[in-house]
Protein backbone atom coordinates (compact mmCIF):
# COMPACT_ATOMS: atom_id res chain seq x y z
CA UNK A 1 0.00 0.00 0.00
CA UNK A 2 2.59 2.25 0.77
CA UNK A 3 4.41 1.74 -2.45
CA UNK A 4 1.16 2.53 -4.41
CA UNK A 5 1.19 5.74 -2.17
CA UNK A 6 4.69 6.68 -3.21
CA UNK A 7 3.67 6.12 -6.92
CA UNK A 8 0.44 8.18 -6.91
CA UNK A 9 2.62 11.00 -5.29
CA UNK A 10 5.75 11.03 -7.60
CA UNK A 11 3.43 11.22 -10.46
CA UNK A 12 0.79 13.78 -9.52
CA UNK A 13 4.04 16.00 -8.49
CA UNK A 14 4.95 15.35 -11.49
CA UNK A 15 2.26 16.40 -13.39
CA UNK A 16 2.33 19.73 -10.77
CA UNK A 17 5.76 20.36 -11.72
CA UNK A 18 5.24 20.20 -15.47
CA UNK A 19 2.74 23.31 -15.24
CA UNK A 20 4.98 25.34 -12.54
CA UNK A 21 5.01 28.73 -12.45
CA UNK A 22 8.24 30.68 -12.06
CA UNK A 23 8.17 33.35 -9.79
CA UNK A 24 9.97 35.16 -6.70
CA UNK A 25 9.75 36.17 -3.60
CA UNK A 26 11.51 38.71 -1.17
CA UNK A 27 11.01 38.78 2.56
CA UNK A 28 11.75 41.55 4.91
CA UNK A 29 11.39 40.02 8.52
CA UNK A 30 11.66 36.60 9.76
CA UNK A 31 9.32 36.02 13.44
CA UNK A 32 10.13 32.69 15.01
CA UNK A 33 6.61 31.60 17.35
CA UNK A 34 6.14 29.35 19.96
CA UNK A 35 2.96 27.30 19.52
CA UNK A 36 0.46 24.82 21.31
CA UNK A 37 1.63 21.37 20.12
CA UNK A 38 -0.75 18.06 21.09
CA UNK A 39 2.59 15.83 21.81
CA UNK A 40 5.27 18.05 23.02
CA UNK A 41 3.05 21.14 24.48
CA UNK A 42 4.80 24.10 22.89
CA UNK A 43 6.80 23.77 19.84
CA UNK A 44 8.10 26.17 17.24
CA UNK A 45 7.77 27.37 14.02
CA UNK A 46 9.76 30.02 11.73
CA UNK A 47 7.46 32.26 9.62
CA UNK A 48 9.31 35.16 6.93
CA UNK A 49 7.21 37.90 5.80
CA UNK A 50 7.29 40.48 3.18
CA UNK A 51 5.87 43.86 3.56
CA UNK A 52 3.15 43.77 0.46
CA UNK A 53 1.62 41.05 2.56
CA UNK A 54 1.54 39.07 -0.81
CA UNK A 55 4.39 35.78 0.04
CA UNK A 56 4.52 33.99 3.35
CA UNK A 57 7.01 31.48 4.15
CA UNK A 58 7.88 28.66 6.89
CA UNK A 59 9.84 25.85 7.21
CA UNK A 60 8.20 24.13 9.74
CA UNK A 61 9.70 20.74 10.65
CA UNK A 62 6.35 18.78 11.27
CA UNK A 63 5.49 18.98 7.50
CA UNK A 64 8.30 17.50 6.20
CA UNK A 65 8.71 15.01 9.14
CA UNK A 66 5.01 13.59 8.61
CA UNK A 67 6.18 13.32 4.35
CA UNK A 68 9.18 11.42 5.24
CA UNK A 69 7.29 9.08 7.41
CA UNK A 70 4.66 8.47 5.05
CA UNK A 71 6.67 7.32 2.30
CA UNK A 72 10.32 6.85 3.29
CA UNK A 73 11.45 5.98 6.90
CA UNK A 74 10.12 2.36 6.99
CA UNK A 75 12.40 1.19 4.66
CA UNK A 76 15.32 3.76 4.85
CA UNK A 77 16.13 4.51 8.21
CA UNK A 78 19.82 5.72 7.76
CA UNK A 79 18.48 8.83 5.42
CA UNK A 80 19.14 11.94 6.23
CA UNK A 81 16.39 13.94 8.25
CA UNK A 82 13.84 15.92 5.85
CA UNK A 83 13.66 19.49 5.37
CA UNK A 84 11.11 21.94 4.25
CA UNK A 85 10.70 25.03 2.60
CA UNK A 86 7.00 26.29 2.09
CA UNK A 87 6.06 29.51 0.10
CA UNK A 88 1.72 30.88 0.08
CA UNK A 89 0.86 33.44 -2.26
CA UNK A 90 -1.75 35.07 -0.56
CA UNK A 91 -2.63 36.09 -4.39
CA UNK A 92 -3.12 33.25 -6.19
CA UNK A 93 -3.91 31.22 -2.79
CA UNK A 94 -1.27 28.33 -3.68
CA UNK A 95 0.84 26.67 -1.79
CA UNK A 96 4.48 25.85 -2.87
CA UNK A 97 6.29 23.12 -1.12
CA UNK A 98 10.06 21.67 -1.26
CA UNK A 99 10.73 18.54 1.23
CA UNK A 100 14.27 17.62 0.48
CA UNK A 101 17.32 16.00 1.92
CA UNK A 102 20.99 15.21 1.03
CA UNK A 103 19.56 12.21 -0.91
CA UNK A 104 15.62 13.18 -2.18
CA UNK A 105 13.88 16.03 -3.05
CA UNK A 106 9.97 16.42 -4.05
CA UNK A 107 8.55 19.84 -4.90
CA UNK A 108 4.76 20.54 -5.13
CA UNK A 109 2.12 22.96 -6.01
CA UNK A 110 -1.53 22.73 -4.12
CA UNK A 111 -4.71 25.31 -5.24
CA UNK A 112 -6.18 26.52 -1.70
CA UNK A 113 -8.92 26.72 -3.95
CA UNK A 114 -9.36 23.49 -4.63
CA UNK A 115 -9.01 22.25 -1.18
CA UNK A 116 -10.68 24.02 1.24
CA UNK A 117 -13.98 23.28 1.43
CA UNK A 118 -16.33 26.75 1.46
CA UNK A 119 -18.58 27.43 4.26
CA UNK A 120 -21.53 25.51 4.98
CA UNK A 121 -23.44 28.75 5.94
CA UNK A 122 -24.25 30.41 2.68
CA UNK A 123 -22.65 34.14 2.80
CA UNK A 124 -24.87 37.16 0.50
CA UNK A 125 -23.82 40.02 1.89
CA UNK A 126 -19.72 41.36 2.93
CA UNK A 127 -18.40 40.24 5.97
CA UNK A 128 -17.16 43.22 7.74
CA UNK A 129 -13.63 41.74 10.02
CA UNK A 130 -13.27 44.22 12.97
CA UNK A 131 -9.94 45.03 14.96
CA UNK A 132 -11.02 46.53 18.01
CA UNK A 133 -8.26 47.83 20.38
CA UNK A 134 -8.16 47.46 24.16
CA UNK A 135 -7.26 48.67 27.16
CA UNK A 136 -5.94 45.11 27.51
CA UNK A 137 -2.22 44.45 27.51
CA UNK A 138 0.32 41.41 27.43
CA UNK A 139 3.78 41.13 27.73
CA UNK A 140 5.61 39.77 24.10
CA UNK A 141 9.22 40.40 23.47
CA UNK A 142 9.79 41.92 26.76
CA UNK A 143 7.57 45.15 26.33
CA UNK A 144 3.91 45.11 27.01
CA UNK A 145 1.76 45.22 23.97
CA UNK A 146 -1.85 46.28 23.18
CA UNK A 147 -4.54 43.67 22.48
CA UNK A 148 -6.30 43.92 19.67
CA UNK A 149 -10.05 42.01 19.30
CA UNK A 150 -11.09 40.64 16.19
CA UNK A 151 -14.16 39.57 14.96
CA UNK A 152 -16.71 39.38 12.56
CA UNK A 153 -19.21 42.03 12.84
CA UNK A 154 -21.94 39.50 12.31
CA UNK A 155 -20.92 37.85 15.14
CA UNK A 156 -19.26 40.67 17.91
CA UNK A 157 -20.13 38.50 20.65
CA UNK A 158 -16.96 37.41 23.11
CA UNK A 159 -16.40 33.82 22.46
CA UNK A 160 -16.06 35.11 18.82
CA UNK A 161 -13.36 37.05 19.45
CA UNK A 162 -9.44 36.25 18.84
CA UNK A 163 -6.79 38.42 21.00
CA UNK A 164 -4.04 39.63 18.43
CA UNK A 165 -1.16 42.17 19.39
CA UNK A 166 0.37 43.45 16.17
CA UNK A 167 3.79 45.34 16.25
CA UNK A 168 3.64 48.34 13.60
CA UNK A 169 7.34 48.73 13.90
CA UNK A 170 8.02 45.87 11.51
CA UNK A 171 4.98 47.45 8.48
CA UNK A 172 2.99 44.43 7.27
CA UNK A 173 -0.37 45.12 5.16
CA UNK A 174 -2.06 42.39 6.92
CA UNK A 175 -5.60 43.41 5.07
CA UNK A 176 -3.56 41.38 2.08
CA UNK A 177 -2.44 38.71 4.35
CA UNK A 178 -5.62 37.39 5.33
CA UNK A 179 -8.07 39.07 2.43
CA UNK A 180 -6.99 35.91 -0.03
CA UNK A 181 -7.75 33.47 2.93
CA UNK A 182 -11.00 34.87 4.32
CA UNK A 183 -12.44 34.95 0.79
CA UNK A 184 -10.82 31.81 -0.37
CA UNK A 185 -13.19 30.09 3.18
CA UNK A 186 -15.95 31.92 3.10
CA UNK A 187 -16.42 33.98 -0.47
CA UNK A 188 -18.17 31.44 -3.29
CA UNK A 189 -19.80 34.79 -4.94
CA UNK A 190 -16.86 36.62 -6.54
CA UNK A 191 -18.68 40.43 -6.11
CA UNK A 192 -18.68 39.53 -2.40
CA UNK A 193 -15.49 40.20 -0.62
CA UNK A 194 -14.18 40.36 3.12
CA UNK A 195 -13.69 43.51 4.23
CA UNK A 196 -11.29 44.12 7.15
CA UNK A 197 -9.09 47.27 8.34
CA UNK A 198 -6.20 45.20 10.49
CA UNK A 199 -3.18 47.41 11.99
CA UNK A 200 -0.46 47.10 9.64
CA UNK A 201 2.24 45.48 11.51
CA UNK A 202 3.74 41.61 12.11
CA UNK A 203 1.91 39.74 14.35
CA UNK A 204 3.25 39.10 17.53
CA UNK A 205 0.10 37.17 19.83
CA UNK A 206 -2.49 35.21 18.38
CA UNK A 207 -5.33 33.47 21.53
CA UNK A 208 -8.50 32.40 21.14
CA UNK A 209 -10.99 32.66 24.74
CA UNK A 210 -7.99 33.06 26.74
CA UNK A 211 -5.51 30.43 25.42
CA UNK A 212 -2.89 31.56 23.69
CA UNK A 213 -2.00 30.06 19.83
CA UNK A 214 1.06 31.24 19.09
CA UNK A 215 3.55 33.95 20.44
CA UNK A 216 6.56 35.83 18.76
CA UNK A 217 10.08 34.55 20.89
CA UNK A 218 11.80 36.32 18.51
CA UNK A 219 11.85 38.78 15.22
CA UNK A 220 14.32 39.94 12.75
CA UNK A 221 14.56 41.85 9.61
CA UNK A 222 16.51 39.86 6.52
CA UNK A 223 16.60 40.19 2.94
CA UNK A 224 15.70 36.54 1.08
CA UNK A 225 14.91 36.07 -1.90
CA UNK A 226 13.07 32.62 -3.03
CA UNK A 227 12.94 31.65 -6.83
CA UNK A 228 10.47 29.21 -7.57
CA UNK A 229 10.57 26.74 -10.29
CA UNK A 230 10.43 23.37 -9.66
CA UNK A 231 12.34 24.25 -6.71
CA UNK A 232 13.12 26.86 -4.28
CA UNK A 233 16.01 28.82 -4.44
CA UNK A 234 16.63 31.17 -1.76
CA UNK A 235 19.44 33.74 -1.37
CA UNK A 236 20.14 35.57 1.31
Amino acid sequence: MKQFLFIVAFFATSFVIAQQDTLSATFDYEVSYEIKDRTKGTDTIKVAFDKSGRYLWTNYSKIADGYSFMFLKPKNENLPNFLSSIIYDTQSTKFYISIYNKELSFFMKVDLLSMVPKSPQEINEPINLIADKSSETIPVLNKERTIYKIYPSSEPEEKNKLDVVFDVSYPVNNNIVFGGLFNTMFISDNELSVKMDLPQGIILYVAEKNKPLLKAISIKKISRTITINNTLEIKE
